[in-house]
């Protein structure tokens, strides 16, 4: 039986961690089976003896599963900036150190949401669908008018790193006007102009909201029947946060019925999200599959630091990037 430390890895590793991976002959990795369903029973069954877990946001590291690894168990890293799917107190009851990837997705998730966000104020995806489907050019077939940015008011619940970077990139759209909540006030606010006000003025204010904050239990389902009727009804919501924030049912209700204009959704709750959901099929609704940080670029840094963790935290060194 081999006597090296063992590493369970979850996910499919992007090229260059996985080759730096490869080269490692000081630990044995255990990859996750291709195509097993990830449950708590699977992953407390892998989980054993291992020093190491790296894991993403799909993967429920709860406290059962910390008990499966045993003593072993030094840390736990994910490829994320999340980390709502780690039981965070079990962790440090148990002295698990736990690392994440901040700062490297910043520029990549601030492209998709600028990206997103113009997509749901001009009514793109329907657009293009109307060319596929034959609507184009057909008697009472128009398309809505769409929304441009300067004069409105942009709002950010979160207005961190890639609230921030997602705000410069609309600047070049003529957006010129921020508001924001944050718990405290934001470092980036001065350089933006940006005003802090509370929720309730967050939502009665914005003509395009974006969420871009960490999800937190208190947060769940913030976005709901009403709070959503605290919105203007040609506002845009617009969220690459995690899809926990918005109760989706009554965002599709509020959609179809004229509640608010649109929504740009990068991200779902579940993941995927199934097909025949309501919000699939509103046209005033653009929803991508989670590719927030999906470049070659990034999701080689975020692997390069999440195994630097990992290694880190086996070998029994700090992380570069604790939580």
């Amino acid at each position: 039986m081999s006597q090296k430390p063992r590493l369970l890895v979850t996910i499919p590793l992007p090229p260059k961690p996985r080759k730096t991976l490869q080269n490692i002959d000081s630990i044995e990795v255990v990859h996750w089976p291709e195509g097993e369903v990830k449950t708590s029973e699977n992953m407390a069954k892998h989980v054993q003896g291992c020093s190491g877990i790296l894991c993403s946001v799909g993967d429920k590291i709860t406290s059962e599963v910390l008990d499966a690894a045993g003593e072993a168990l030094k840390v736990v890293s994910t490829v994320s900036v999340g980390y709502e799917h780690i039981d965070l107190t079990a962790c440090k009851n148990r002295g698990i150190q736990v690392g994440y990837t901040p700062d490297v997705l910043t520029d990549a998730t601030a492209d998709t949401t600028a990206t997103l966000t113009m997509m749901a104020t001009r009514g793109i995806s329907d657009a293009i669908a109307s060319v596929k489907d034959g609507r184009w050019g057909k008697p009472r077939a128009a398309l809505p008018l769409g929304m441009q940015l300067p004069g409105k008011i942009i709002g950010f619940l979160g207005l961190g790193r890639i609230g921030y970077a997602t705000a410069l990139r609309l600047r070049a759209f003529g957006a010129s006007q921020f508001i924001y909540h944050n718990r405290g006030t934001s470092r980036f606010a001065d350089d933006l102009g940006a005003r802090r006000v509370e929720f309730p003025q967050l939502l009665a204010q914005s003509d395009v909201l974006i969420i871009t904050a960490s999800l937190t239990s208190e947060s769940r389902h913030l976005f709901r029947k009403e709070t959503l009727a605290q919105m203007k009804s040609h506002a845009v919501l617009v969220n690459t946060a995690r899809g926990g924030f918005i109760h989706q049912e009554d965002l599709a209700e509020a959609l179809s019925q004229g509640i608010i204009g649109a929504a740009g959704l990068d991200v779902t709750d579940p993941e995927p999200i199934d097909p025949s959901h309501p919000l699939v099929h509103l046209p005033n609704c653009t929803i991508l599959p989670h590719i927030g940080s999906a470049t070659l670029e990034t999701r080689n840094a975020m692997g390069d630091l999440a195994l630097e963790n990992v290694l880190n935290g086996m070998d029994g060194k700090a992380l570069s990037t604790p939580l």
